[in-house]
């Protein structure tokens, strides 16, 4: 009897099962129909709706993102784009559609790759050596979103800051925002902070090189001279100087060489840097013991950003005394 009982469970679930499958489908493709509706209240709610429904709604709207107008494709692949990473079924419509004729289409297609992450990582590394101009662009946009796990693009991003054009900039941010997996790129992202423009000039190539070492962290210890010297420069609105600062924080114990100058910069009443510099000593920890006494300074200041800066990274390099 428990077995007829369990065997006739099971069948009833199965139905069940296929049962709501089949309204599921039915709800999406009402929800499709209603997506392409001319009143836009009518297509916000359908696509709301979509977004809800999720994985199961994935195959059905990557079909419209590869049909009809403009309008309604570029519907298909916001829904996909809201769905997440559970649209990963979607990435090889979506990598196409990355190359649409309508720029609006291909930028949303590239936003949803980055939304959708690891599952489009391989795809936007082979978009970044597409021959098209644009692709490029949006695959790095992509990339940028994916952080580590976009690990494998690293190569292709430091041939393409060699070349020095208008993919340079975004190239180096990208690998900044992969992080440690970039270390292969840290002597090249090192030559870049050599600026060939004049003194005070704005270099949002070097900008971002400041910041991708800062990123990348440890494994950008070979670039604490490099950043040291910086710290003291005076370029357009002291961004160089300031993000040297942070940059030397994110890389950590292994700063320790650079702790005199931003001891330095935190006893410059005037350097709007020092801040930054009583955060990046925290960060290096118990070798900055020697800034001890210049934070306990500006811990004086009281309940200032740099008071309560200086005092928790007094905390992080002399422990609890």
């Amino acid at each position: 009897m428990k077995r007829v009982l369990s065997v006739s469970l099971g069948l009833l679930l199965t139905v069940a099962s296929s049962f709501a499958a089949d309204a599921n489908s039915d709800a999406v493709a009402g929800h499709i129909k209603r997506m392409k509706s001319n009143d836009v209240n009518v297509r916000n709610q359908a696509m709301s709706e979509l977004v809800r429904i999720g994985e199961p709604a994935v195959g059905a709207v990557s079909k419209e993102a590869k049909q009809g107008n403009a309008a309604d494709r570029g519907s298909a692949i916001a829904v996909l784009s809201l769905i997440g990473p559970a649209a990963k079924e979607a990435v090889p419509t979506l990598l196409v559609a990355m190359q649409d004729m309508d720029s609006t289409v291909a930028t949303n297609a590239a936003l949803a790759l980055g939304r959708i992450g690891s599952p489009a990582a391989s795809g936007l590394v082979q978009a970044l050596k597409n021959s098209n101009p644009r692709v490029r662009g949006l695959a790095l946009g992509a990339i940028k979103h994916l952080g580590p796990d976009a690990k494998d693009a690293v190569p292709v991003l430091i041939e393409m800051v060699k070349k020095t054009n208008n993919e340079s900039v975004p190239a180096i941010e990208a690998l900044g925002r992969i992080g440690l997996a970039s270390s292969e790129a840290v002597p090249l992202l090192i030559e870049t902070l050599d600026s060939k423009k004049p003194a005070g000039a704005l270099n949002p190539a070097r900008i971002q090189a400041v910041v991708a070492l800062g990123r990348i962290g440890p494994n950008a210890a070979a670039a604490v001279p490099a950043l040291t010297k910086l710290v003291h420069e005076r370029d357009k609105g002291g961004l160089v100087s300031h993000h040297a600062v942070e940059a030397i924080g994110g890389i950590g114990p292994d700063a320790k060489a650079a702790v005199p100058a931003l001891i330095q910069i935190l006893e410059d009443e005037a350097n709007p840097a020092r801040t930054s510099a009583a955060i990046s000593l925290g960060q290096i920890g118990p070798k900055a013991k020697d800034a001890a006494p210049a934070l306990t300074k500006a811990a004086g200041l009281g309940d200032t950003p740099l008071g309560n800066a200086a005092r928790k990274s007094l905390q992080k390099i002399e422990g609890n005394k």
